[in-house]
């Protein structure tokens, strides 16, 4: 769903974007539509709209209903085109658990990973001890000898809230940034810098 009077052309948009030498992603999965049933139509009409638009990356999110990252990477693949894939499911994992995984698809085994990078934990928030509690997420997919957190296919406990964190000292949110630094996760700040 594309709200068409602040987006008339994605298209143009994302050729904007990469003229200024951004990679353009797109935030994917009938969130807003409230998406009850999973319906092979909309994972083809997301993908094509995907590349179609000209997009780099996208965040497939759990709220709707198409969450079979097999079928997406399938989807996705058969593009040609190479795609930079953030799977938010929030490190549930197994089949027909809380997010409709026919294939078990939201978490990465041993030899499978569809997703560059796979987020563990729930919402992060500007409490004290969120980041701490999102990071503890991490631990279960770094096993020092078979890590299922690894290049190309990184676990990450959300996004940063350096310099949002409640009665932080500067020391805590740079154990925030730092934690953020030793278990790969990619540095993304979800706030206004103006």
């Amino acid at each position: 769903l594309i709200n068409v009077e602040r987006f008339p052309d994605m298209k143009r948009l994302v050729a904007y974007g990469h003229s200024k030498g951004v990679k353009m992603g797109w935030y994917l999965n009938g969130c807003a539509c409230g998406e009850a049933k999973e319906r092979l139509p909309n994972y083809r009409g997301d993908v094509q709209r995907l590349a179609e638009f000209g997009f780099d990356a996208v965040k497939i999110d759990g709220c709707g209903a198409a969450t079979n990252m097999t079928f997406y990477a399938q989807l996705m693949a058969a593009t040609n085109k190479t795609y930079e894939i953030e799977n938010c499911h929030w490190g549930v994992c197994g089949a027909d658990r809380k997010f409709h995984n026919p294939d078990g698809a939201s978490c990465p085994t041993e030899g499978w990973c569809p997703f560059n990078h796979f987020r563990t934990s729930g919402d992060i928030n500007a409490g004290p001890m969120s980041w701490f509690a999102n990071l503890q997420t991490t631990v279960r997919f770094l096993d020092a000898s078979a890590p299922l957190s690894r290049p190309s296919c990184w676990a990450y406990p959300d996004m940063l809230e350096v310099g949002r964190v409640q009665g932080a000292s500067f020391a805590w949110q740079r154990a925030h940034f730092g934690a953020w630094c030793v278990v790969s996760a990619p540095l993304v700040l979800g706030l206004d810098l103006t």
